[in-house]
């Protein structure tokens, strides 16, 4: 490329970047063979992977442009391809995603030896996953499917959080895939066999026989008979808890409450075999995989310097469990310290400790959990919602007066949702002050914006950051650029101090989170909306750290008033008859409150609220049928 800078993608200007330039007829030539001498050396390959890098910077120059499309240019290259390793290497093939900028079918044939998979995340365009599976076969491609059983910064090897671990999705799914046409499967996955281990093993009796769908309530009854034998019964209440077995059943939303009962499931199988080793065994790695949750649970609640003991904990327990592979133990050790800005990365000496668990110690580990969490009752069920959110525009919610969440100066890491679409400006312009504690003002480092896309597919990479905001009380513009439409997420960062964030004019929606793991820490006196869907009978939640406050529905009459709660405590007030589909408000609020029945996000009016998707469609429906 040092020779032929020609060959790379040209960009604002310039040939830069991880892309070629796919309309230069040498560059394909050089492609090619490069792709031949590779075979040559090793001719058992029966595939050849022609699919680009990761993210955008496509060539922008003439000759690209007349190419057609992203998808025809990709495509075009890997038809070249596809016809001299035929011509030479027949049976062999080439292989190309369907995925990003180029996941829209494309004009252009598809050589019959180049096999193109369908990704089930990150589709561009406003196109389904089934518009391109469809698309992709009508112009002759061979179909494949890449799905995402796991991906370690979405789920962080917990339990009851990766794809993998709904059994419901997989047996519904890969038969589907099947009867689309797709004859391949793959799936971004991971090494946390204690969360997704059962996932794997339905997809594989799947993928080897489709036929095995109609009969998985057999197959996964046999799964938990051979593994636990004497103990089935309890661990099957355990794997019940952190799997979705049946498409009605639902996610645990309450995690100290799902850590109880796992706690007290594992209690039971251990008493029942005592006298069964190898049972015995897999039960103390689902208890260390238990305790792996536990101490992550403590690590999400800690702060300041317990903080920084508690992820050393944590990291000290995965390293010594690692062999287990009951969670993906080199992302936890190597990246989960370093994304956390709250704490250093330690050493390896923190936590490098090759101490085998003893007996005493598992049985410490158990006692500590029971003792310490119990069941919660909460008196309703809580619901779980999909966090892929929209404006909430079409639900035509009135206008309201608007509320407040910077009365105080939030606490920590702050995270705002947004909204771009194509009639939006591309930059999101903001208000920032930071260092609000004065008299840490001399340890503080300036607060650190960054902005997130949901549409980007490099997975938690921002799209734009700004940490020119000084630790010094004064409030100071900022602008964060994006180029892509649909969800956006905002994240203000304040080392060592507190950090308030402004939207001048109210020119753009900003939703905060309200659920018991994700929120923001507000300080002072605080008023917020949030939707009631329509037909809820029961709006509940629970409030932590503050007892002032009331609820309102959407009349603005109070239904609960929290002074006369406990610090710590579930609430639930019934839906009056016609209160539902409309906004409720927390007002004149102290501390936080978690929904756990209805979506939960806060606005201060309706113009700024995102919703879940499913929410806003059925919404919007309801009431217009005929």
């Amino acid at each position: 490329f040092e020779a032929h800078p020609e060959y790379l993608a040209l960009v604002d200007g310039k040939r830069q970047g991880s892309k070629l330039c796919i309309a230069n007829p040498a560059l394909r030539a050089l492609t090619v063979d490069y792709v031949l001498e590779g075979l040559r050396k090793d001719p058992s390959r029966d595939c050849v992977s022609m699919e680009p890098s990761d993210g955008a910077g496509w060539c922008e120059c003439a000759d690209c442009a007349a190419l057609g499309s992203v998808s025809d240019r990709a495509l075009t290259l890997a038809n070249e391809v596809a016809r001299a390793v035929w011509r030479e290497f027949p049976g062999t093939y080439v292989g190309l995603l369907a995925y990003n900028m180029h996941c829209p079918p494309p004009t252009i044939q598809v050589e019959s030896n180049v096999i193109v998979k369908v990704q089930t995340h990150f589709i561009k365009g406003g196109f389904t996953f089934n518009d391109l599976i469809t698309g992709w076969q009508a112009r002759g491609a061979r179909m494949g499917v890449g799905d995402y059983y796991s991906v370690f910064l979405w789920d962080y090897s917990r339990p009851a959080s990766a794809k993998g671990s709904d059994l419901a999705y997989i047996q519904e799914s890969i038969p589907r895939f099947y009867r689309q046409g797709a004859r391949f499967f793959m799936c971004e996955s991971s090494d946390l066999w204690g969360a997704i281990g059962l996932g794997h093993y339905l997809a594989a009796r799947l993928t080897w026989d489709i036929s095995e769908a109609e009969r998985t309530d057999a197959v996964l009854n046999d799964f938990l008979t051979r593994a636990f034998g004497p103990a089935s019964q309890p661990m099957g209440a355990f794997f019940h808890r952190i799997y979705r077995f049946k498409a009605e059943d639902r996610r645990p939303l309450i995690r100290a409450d799902m850590l109880a009962r796992m706690y007290r499931d594992l209690a039971e199988a251990r008493q029942l075999a005592a006298n069964v080793p190898d049972v015995l065994a897999r039960i103390d790695d689902l208890l260390l995989f238990t305790h792996y949750e536990d101490l992550f649970q403590r690590y999400q609640l800690a702060a300041g310097g317990e903080r920084q003991a508690a992820i050393e904990r944590l990291l000290r327990h995965t390293w010594r469990m690692r062999e287990t592979m009951m969670v993906h133990a080199k992302p936890v050790t190597m990246h989960l310290a370093s994304r956390d800005r709250s704490v250093q990365q330690p050493l390896k000496e923190a936590y490098i400790d090759e101490t085998p668990f003893s007996e005493e110690e598992k049985q410490a580990m158990l006692s500590t959990g029971l003792a310490t969490y119990e069941p919660i009752e909460a008196g309703f069920e809580p619901i779980s919602f999909s966090d892929e959110l929209v404006p909430a525009t079409p639900l035509k919610l009135p206008q309201v007066e608007d509320g407040e969440y910077n009365a105080g100066v939030p606490m920590g890491r702050q995270i705002f949702y947004t909204w771009r679409d194509d009639a939006s400006p591309s930059d999101f312009d903001l208000l920032v002050s930071g260092g609000h504690i004065v008299h840490y003002r001399s340890i503080a480092s300036p607060v650190q914006m960054s902005l997130f896309a949901d549409a980007n597919p490099i997975l938690n990479e921002a799209v734009a950051t700004d940490n020119h905001v000084e630790p010094d009380g004064v409030e100071r513009p900022v602008r964060l650029h994006s180029t892509f439409t649909g969800l956006h997420r905002i994240e203000a960062f304040p080392p060592s101090n507190r950090v308030k964030v402004v939207v001048p004019d109210n020119h753009l929606p900003l939703t905060l989170p309200s659920s018991l793991d994700h929120y923001n820490q507000l300080t002072g006196k605080w008023s917020l909306y949030f939707y009631v869907p329509k037909g809820t009978t029961v709006v509940g939640g629970y409030t932590v750290g503050g007892t002032a406050g009331r609820l309102l529905d959407a009349a603005g009459e109070m239904r609960c008033d929290f002074a006369k709660l406990p610090t710590q405590s579930f609430f639930a007030v019934s839906v009056p008859e016609g209160q539902d589909g409309a906004l409720w408000k927390f007002d004149a609020c102290t501390g936080r409150r978690a929904l756990l029945t209805v979506p939960p996000w806060l606005a201060r009016n309706a113009e700024s609220l995102l919703l879940p998707r499913e929410v806003v469609e059925r919404d919007s429906k309801v009431g217009d049928e005929p």
